[in-house]
């Protein structure tokens, strides 16, 4: 069986990024040769860059027209296995959704952000533990990771000379 193709869907911000780390961190190790795209908003591309988790990240701006025609065309045409919503609001459940992704992995409407989104998941996860970054590490564990999150560091910025370190412990 080949290994799945995951779109991760986490458009910001900085710490519900770098929450997400270890439960993508989970996906990554129980299928080491997965493709991880990894859909976030332009402003936080170097950080999901730097945790070397993604075999691709897209830019998305989802106030603009062409930018959301754009990443719903690639979704349409890269025909992924699964999509995990680690956001939980209808923009980011939208995006998989209208890209034919047959199965979409997010939050139950117990924990959902925003009313009425898990109707565009195939998989709504009844969530047990308290932290986000476990709560993610539960989404991956639906999606078939073998562990819900791992301590990852991200590597350093070559880019710029205040570098970017972040440890994150789940």
């Amino acid at each position: 069986m080949s290994e799945p193709r995951f779109l991760v869907v986490r458009l910001g911000s900085l710490g519900d990024i770098v929450h997400t780390f270890p439960a993508v961190a989970g996906l990554r190790e129980s299928f080491p040769n997965a493709e991880i795209v990894w859909l976030t908003h332009p402003r936080w591309k170097e950080l999901v860059d730097s945790s070397e988790l993604a075999t691709d990240i897209w830019e998305i701006d989802t106030r603009s027209y062409r930018s959301l025609r754009e990443i719903i065309g690639r979704t349409r045409k890269r025909r992924f296995t699964i999509a995990i919503d680690y956001q939980g609001l209808w923009k980011s459940a939208a995006l998989p959704f209208f890209g034919d992704v047959s199965r979409r992995v997010g939050f139950s409407s117990q924990t959902i952000r925003e009313f009425g989104a898990p109707i565009l998941y195939t998989d709504r996860v009844r969530i047990t533990k308290i932290h986000i970054a476990d709560q993610n590490g539960e989404l991956s564990l639906c999606a078939g990771a073998r562990s819900a999150g791992l301590r990852i560091a991200t590597a350093r910025s070559a880019t710029r000379s205040g570098t970017l370190s972040v440890c994150v412990a789940s």
